[in-house]
């Protein structure tokens, strides 16, 4: 097979295994050519789950290591794009270049987006997944396994060496409030509780995503320097195996502490108690579907999502064509941050950014600053009281 190589595949391989032996005949130390040759699916399912990965320990000993949602991502992958293909039953060594091409047409075929029953899906219904941000991550996600192979296996040919890495694929572009929008957001009578006011604060003010918001804890709350220590978030935060768990990235961080978000805060104490987690209701406070969490309840994760659109439309702020979800409230303050020059290593630190080209795709072109803003907030609702006063 080697000599007569009937394929480039084939040659390189002739090249790295004569390679080998000339290293071997130099230094009859070097180990033997591993003889295992798992299935392809035996070896991808390792990764699925937490106990024998594969990774886990190396990134541990990296201070990385994996968090539950990621695993329960890489097994809903297998689960539904992968098991299933012919691939999976693959030996390991035995895979050409090929193999892989091949294996990447049929993923990019796939239909999602269709119905659950089969009896209801038609012909053409969903739409491919190639050139969707679920492919890139599937195929990514099998890129990963051979490479962590090839780190116990030096002598083995990746028959992924010569292909290219799917091209990313954005999400689902998320728009800002400028900062007008932000003073009418919370100078008008846009909240109906304490503890809305409380976490929008939150959300505008120290750029926090709603997993650590949920999960911060009073001892978190620096009121002297003022800064708020980021340690903690909910993992699988909507299901019943949700824990705490260290921040995205496992980057644990400190934010500021606005005046504004201290105030909302305040409130919220005075109105519902302090309890275990910053932002709660006492117990049978609320009957919306509260997470219980002993003597306190806290939102959920879809509470401030349903809540959002219902606060912009109180203060008339109109995003009828625009994306405006609760992560916007994240760009919205880096993009004032950076129109106030403030640098960009200072706003990654901030957002919990492990990269700096994620914390560039969180800004945008629009006028005004954060102490700007907050000021203008003050001095409108200043501005209210006075004529109410004089008109009283």
């Amino acid at each position: 097979m080697y000599r007569r190589p009937a394929s480039k595949t084939f040659a390189e391989r002739g090249a790295i295994a004569l390679v080998e032996y000339l290293k071997k005949e130099a230094d009859p130390r070097k180990t033997e050519l591993p003889s295992d040759d798992p299935p392809v699916g035996e070896w991808i399912r390792k990764f699925t789950v937490f106990e024998g990965n594969p990774r886990s320990a190396r990134i541990t000993s990296q201070n990385s290591p994996y968090s539950p949602a990621t695993v329960s991502s890489y097994l809903g992958i297998y689960n539904l794009y992968l098991k299933k293909d012919p691939l999976m039953r693959c030996r390991i060594n035995s895979l050409e270049q090929t193999d892989m091409l091949e294996f990447m047409s049929r993923i990019g075929e796939i239909r999602i987006g269709l119905p659950r029953k089969k009896e209801n899906r038609k012909k053409g219904d969903g739409y491919k997944m190639a050139g969707t941000r679920t492919f890139e991550i599937a195929i990514k996600f099998v890129r990963m396994t051979f490479r962590e192979y090839g780190k116990t296996h030096p002598r083995w040919f990746n028959p992924f060496q010569s292909i290219d890495a799917p091209k990313s694929v954005g999400g689902n572009p998320r728009d800002i409030l400028d900062d007008n929008e932000v003073i009418k957001l919370f100078s008008s009578d846009t909240f109906n509780d304490k503890m809305e006011k409380a976490v929008c604060a939150a959300m505008y003010w120290a750029g926090l995503r709603r997993a650590e918001i949920f999960a911060l804890r009073p001892e978190n709350l620096d009121w002297k320097t003022p800064k708020i220590r980021v340690e903690n978030a909910w993992k699988k935060f909507g299901s019943k195996d949700r824990e705490l768990g260290d921040p995205k990235w496992h980057k644990k961080r400190e934010v500021p502490f606005p005046v504004q978000l201290q105030d909302a805060i305040k409130e919220l104490w005075e109105n519902q108690g302090k309890h275990e987690f910053v932002f709660a209701w006492k117990k049978g406070a609320v009957k919306h579907h509260p997470l219980s969490m002993g003597t306190c309840d806290i939102p959920g994760p879809g509470w401030a999502r349903g809540r959002l659109k219902k606060w912009l439309s109180r203060a008339g702020i109109d995003v009828s064509s625009r994306n405006i979800v609760p992560h916007s409230a994240r760009h919205s303050l880096a993009t004032m941050l950076e129109q106030e020059n403030v640098p960009l290593r200072y706003i990654q630190d901030l957002l919990g950014h492990s990269d700096y080209k994620t914390t560039k795709g969180y800004l945008h072109s629009v006028e005004g600053t954060l102490a700007k803003v907050g000021s203008r907030i003050s001095n409108h609702k200043a501005e209210a009281v006075e004529t109410t006063d004089q008109t009283g």
